[in-house]
């Protein structure tokens, strides 16, 4: 209580709160590997010593699962993302900068995306599709959702093309290094594990081992992409603080 009174009485001044960038990306791909080591863990577990549950692990760690921890870490690393594209939105509109909705629209598409990873909204459309097309046996298509979302990166690409070429060298080849990355996994793996899924089913070893890639490369993706965020807020606005305002 007399620590309370004291603080209360006379509060700290904090002129500064720095971040180091190097140490946070250090720390997200620590929390991932150990993620993706207690998921292959139980996995292991799981298909070699007959372990379906292991006291609530084998799902609390599926990379796979919905509403677990892997699952809420991949939406926080979104949400993180649309955090730092609100902040760049707002910079960018204040300062008059070119391609403002295209920070918007990624703005925009992260929060989607963070509640579509909670909640696994995309693969729900697989079964609608699958009823328009009236086969099942799609071979690498076999997860249908993975048609519109094709299609979808592929007018996304074009929309952002000239975008991406504005940004500088260094923030350029860091964009496409982190969106290739993920799209790797969202939709490269995806279509790899469709196709094994249909051919030998998913209750086995293997097709885990390929979810665990797709999954990590997913969040190396964002993890690389928070990078490439905070390396472009530096570059284009250098340090940057926060205070009160005036009241």
């Amino acid at each position: 209580m007399d620590n309370e009174r004291r603080l209360k009485k006379h509060p700290p001044h904090i002129k500064e709160v720095n971040l180091n960038l190097k140490k946070i990306i250090i720390a997200l791909f620590s929390i991932e590997a150990c993620l993706t080591l207690s998921d292959i863990t139980c996995q292991l577990s799981r298909f070699i010593f007959g372990h379906d549950y292991l006291k609530g692990l084998v799902p609390f760690f599926d990379l796979s699962g919905e509403l677990n921890l892997p699952a809420f870490f991949s939406s926080t690393l979104m949400l993180c993302i649309a955090l730092l594209l609100t902040i760049i939105c707002i910079l960018n509109i204040r300062n008059r900068l070119a391609h403002t909705w295209k920070w918007r629209s990624l703005l925009f598409g992260f929060i989607y995306m963070a509640y579509d990873e909670a909640f696994s909204v995309h693969e729900k459309l697989s079964a609608p599709i699958v009823a328009i097309v009236g086969n099942s046996n799609l071979g690498l298509f076999h997860y249908a959702w993975t048609i519109p979302a094709t299609i979808l990166v592929s007018a996304l690409t074009l929309y952002f093309y000239k975008f991406i070429l504005s940004l500088s060298i260094e923030i350029r080849r860091l964009f496409l290094i982190s969106g290739t990355t993920y799209l790797c996994g969202a939709i490269g793996f995806e279509l790899i594990e469709g196709k094994y899924d249909e051919l030998y089913g998913s209750n086995n070893l293997t097709y885990q081992i390929l979810v665990a890639t797709e999954e990590t490369l997913e969040m190396t993706g964002l993890i690389l992409f928070i990078y490439s965020l905070f390396k472009y807020l530096l570059d284009t606005y250098g340090e940057i603080k926060l205070s009160e305002g005036k009241p």
